[in-house]
């Protein structure tokens, strides 16, 4: 009797649950013909991602479903990714390292190849972190793989919200790498640009903003917080009303997470100079956050002003499942002699910049409306509401990576917060 020669050669098989240990799952191939059988075993290993030193927070993102996919996580410049993959040891008496065991791609950048060690002898917990080379990732604007360097830390390009995409090793060969786990991932950004010489251009009164923008751009971030990557700091001249329209503020206002501008505005509009002339920008042509921006702050008179919907159908996309910011923070008028933005204190970004640290970024614009503006100055928050998500309680205060929300649509109930300043004193003169 012959085996029958049609028989397929290579059988191809993917694992859904990891094993539980190594070798766990068997594979029985059996000829009734003649009796003949035998036995495979094999482990099924997936690679896990963390976001803390002690591989028990995981990395993760908004899903899919249910809303557009967004990053949950805000990276600063030193927050690194933990790679951990279980069950791939072969020498029960060493605590080994596997070399190159897993992969990662961003959708800028190239590969990535990640050296992991045995937590212990037979331990079967292979971790990134005790790598004999800095083998932690982190996000970053270029591409930085440590190897054959034994000290660099690995860094991974990350432009704007990006997939990082981790491929595994199949042994015995070399170089063949399986698609095996997915995080939509996010750098902490910051852009600032302020407009302050309006005499000089175009007759208008000269205001110190930089005081609130270049301070806020200086002093975000640090310990206790995020280390921030500070993409832009334009003034004067180097601001330009194109940065913030929406046909050109994805290289700009729209590229960064905070994004913030000083500057005379009135109403529902912005108020730029040129070097020969002066020129508006309206509310509703700025439709900031379909692309990275969450939190975008108006430092200037009265910009927030008007009801819900009037912002709403100024400042997000027609479109009701357009991704939007998460916040708008400005001021708004109160009253008929309304106060308008002062720069009084020298340090109000720097201030701001502080309460970012502690509390809400919500709380953190009402605390600057309260202690570095007249009395009756009106801060504003503009942004979503719902039974199920509470944009109040977004933070920055604390070490990375921070926890944002998932990214709101302009079909979402969109209202009005506020705080009156209502106590004196007003600040010095």
């Amino acid at each position: 009797m012959t085996i029958p020669t049609d028989l397929p050669k290579i059988f191809y098989v993917e694992g859904i649950d990891p094993s539980d240990g190594p070798r766990d799952v068997v594979f029985t191939l059996t000829y009734n013909e003649l009796g003949f059988e035998d036995k495979i075993m094999v482990t099924v290993v997936e690679v896990e991602l963390f976001r803390d030193a002690d591989y028990t927070q995981v990395l993760d993102d908004w899903p899919k479903s249910g809303g557009l996919r967004s990053p949950k996580y805000i990276f600063g410049k030193d927050d690194p990714i933990y790679v951990q993959v279980k069950n791939i040891g072969t020498d029960p008496d060493t605590a080994e390292t596997r070399y190159d065991v897993v992969a990662a791609t961003s959708d800028s950048g190239g590969l990535n190849y990640q050296d992991l060690k045995e937590t212990g002898a037979d331990t079967q917990i292979f971790r990134n972190s005790i790598a004999e080379r800095g083998e932690l990732l982190y996000l970053y604007t270029d591409d930085i793989d440590d190897y054959p360097v034994t000290m660099d830390p690995d860094k991974i390009k990350v432009m704007n919200e990006e997939v990082l995409t981790f491929w595994m090793s199949i042994p015995p060969i070399y170089g063949t790498y399986k698609r095996s786990e997915d995080v939509m991932v996010d750098r902490a950004e910051i852009g600032v640009e302020w407009q302050a010489e309006y005499s000089r251009y175009c007759g208008a009164t000269s205001i110190p903003t930089a005081r609130f923008t270049e301070k806020l751009h200086d002093s975000i971030g640090g310990d206790p917080g995020l280390v921030w990557f500070k993409n832009i700091k334009l003034h004067d001249l180097d601001s330009e009303r194109s940065h913030w329209n929406t046909t050109n503020d994805s290289a700009y206002a729209d590229s960064v997470d905070m994004a913030a501008w000083s500057g005379h505005g009135c109403g529902s509009a912005l108020y730029f100079f040129t070097d020969s002339d002066c020129v508006w920008l309206y509310r509703q042509e700025i439709k900031l956050g379909d692309l990275d921006a969450e939190w975008v702050i108006f430092d200037t008179c009265w910009f927030l002003d008007g009801t819900a919907a009037k912002l709403k159908a100024d400042l997000l996309s027609s479109n009701p499942n357009a991704r939007s910011a998460h916040m708008f923070l400005g001021f708004a008028k109160h009253g008929e002699n309304p106060v308008g933005t002062y720069w009084v204190y020298t340090d109000c970004g720097w201030y701001f910049a502080q309460r970012l640290k502690v509390t809400t970024i919500q709380q953190a614009w009402f605390d600057y409306c309260e202690n570095r503006q007249y009395k009756g100055c009106k801060a504003r928050v503009f942004r979503p509401v719902g039974p199920l998500v509470d944009y109040s309680n977004e933070s920055l205060a604390g070490p990375g990576p921070i926890l944002v929300l998932r990214d709101p649509i302009a079909s979402d109930d969109w209202r009005i917060h506020s705080h009156l300043k209502i106590t004196p004193p007003n600040p010095p003169q």
